[in-house]
């Protein structure tokens, strides 16, 4: 099993839809996505109280395939909330996806590259 971690950032994108997206991807996953909460002690109304949600996808194609769809989902859903402040991405150590000018094949194809 892959060791590689992504983290999924959506910005501007409430902490109550994370909750509704780290429940999707638990429903996948075998391990429960984590929520990181946004550490900057500056308060930003524009800004949500969510940094970003990490979650380590498993190596069943089919279930890769879901998390692209749940991921393009909540791109397609709530895209202008989700793209007020910045770029909706999921990024690995050393390599960023954007979702927003992405499509599921490229989600994943990025899902499942070995991490180097």
């Amino acid at each position: 099993m892959s060791d590689q971690v992504y983290r999924v950032t959506y910005p501007g994108m409430t902490w109550a839809i994370y909750r509704e997206l780290e429940v999707h991807l638990a429903q996948i996953l075998s391990e429960r996505p984590q929520i990181l909460l946004r550490t900057n002690p500056v308060y930003d109304y524009n800004l949500d109280q969510v940094e970003s949600l990490l979650f380590t996808p498993t190596e069943n194609e089919s279930s890769r395939t879901l998390i692209c769809d749940v991921l393009m989902h909540y791109l397609a859903r709530w895209r202008t909330m989700a793209t007020q402040v910045g770029k909706a991405t999921v990024q690995s150590r050393k390599q960023e996806l954007l979702l927003e000018t992405s499509d599921r094949k490229a989600c994943l194809e990025f899902l499942t590259a070995n991490p180097s």
